[in-house]
């Protein structure tokens, strides 16, 4: 089918069936409206960029709850290291007076 074939073909279709003449009330003050305020927001970057990161807050904040509620429900090896909290401190408090004392045993033997 050729571009001139098709072309035609909408012409006759969209002359067969005519417009109403029943317009929304101001419609085309909206219709204007709309095209102000886009032509208004196209030349500010800066506000694209605003309207843009103030859209991406709730998808965010969504998925930061999301992420706080699967860590609530993560079960943590021990038992008494998730309930006090100082699971971790301990751990490193052992790691470092270990590493001390392999340095002082190191030294000795010099």
């Amino acid at each position: 089918m050729s571009l001139e074939t098709l072309y035609q073909r909408l012409l006759r279709v969209a002359r067969a069936n005519p417009p109403s003449e029943r317009v929304p009330y101001a419609f085309e003050k909206r219709v204007m409206a709309r095209l102000i305020l886009a032509r208004a927001q196209a030349l500010d970057p800066w506000a694209q960029i605003s309207q843009g990161l103030w859209r991406a807050v709730i998808p965010c904040f969504a998925f930061t709850v999301m992420l706080f509620c699967w860590h609530l429900t993560q079960a943590t090896p021990g038992g008494s290291a998730g309930e006090s909290g100082l699971g971790a401190v301990d751990d490193l408090e052992v790691a470092v007076v270990d590493s001390i004392d392999l340095n002082d045993s190191v030294e000795d033997g010099l």
